[in-house]
């Protein structure tokens, strides 16, 4: 995916609407990376979101 691109069918990727707002301005990887983070804080915290 590459934002600077815009919409085209080679350059999209399915996604739920708050992934798709969270990713943003990432790049792929940051935004997997991202998420990675997002999970393993929460592996940690004991309560229900």
């Amino acid at each position: 995916m590459d934002n600077s691109i815009g919409y085209e069918v080679d350059n999209c990727v399915p996604c739920c609407g708050r992934c798709n707002w969270m990713k943003r301005d990432l790049t792929k990887d940051q935004f997997i990376n991202h998420v990675h983070k997002i999970s393993e804080m929460f592996s940690t915290v004991n309560s229900v979101i």
